[in-house]
């Protein structure tokens, strides 16, 4: 195993014990990641990188995959919840089909009727 190997895969211990949901801090993950192109660029395999950083190869896979990791930061973000409902939509049905067509405000007769027509 290469120096740069062996750092990675120290990373990846320093971080915790691994098993399945077991995350990766961001840093760590973009610095495997980076070293997973690489070597894969070079025609090492998923299995071997995955042997000599101590990651799953399933992760490597899935990681290598996408542009960006993603990040576990979470923030509240405002909303505004209103209780106003026009009259003529209380108790209306909404009928979507398939190939996504769309008509709001049926009584349930007419839910039905055009559900028999879109079928």
């Amino acid at each position: 195993m290469d120096r740069e190997a062996a750092r990675i895969r120290g990373l990846v211990r320093a971080a915790g014990p691994r098993g399945r949901g077991a995350r990766l801090p961001d840093e760590v993950r973009r610095e495997l990641i980076a070293f997973a192109r690489g070597r894969h660029r070079d025609g090492v395999g998923v299995r071997r990188i995955a042997a000599a950083t101590g990651v799953s190869p399933e992760s490597i896979r899935r990681w290598t995959a996408r542009d960006e990791p993603r990040s576990t930061a979470r923030e509240l973000v405002a909303v505004e919840v209103r209780a106003e409902v026009a009259p003529a939509a209380m108790g209306a049905l909404s009928v979507c089909s398939p190939s996504g067509y769309r008509i709001d405000g049926l009584t349930l007769e007419q839910a039905v009727v055009a559900l028999g027509r879109l079928g």
